[in-house]
């Protein structure tokens, strides 16, 4: 079980990961 530290680390990644995706469909 990851803490709540990694669990929002995990969270900002994906929504960067989401972000560049859009970025790159432009």
């Amino acid at each position: 079980h990851l803490g709540w530290k990694g669990h929002r680390d995990l969270l900002r990644k994906r929504r960067q990961h989401e972000v560049d995706n859009m970025s790159r469909l432009v």
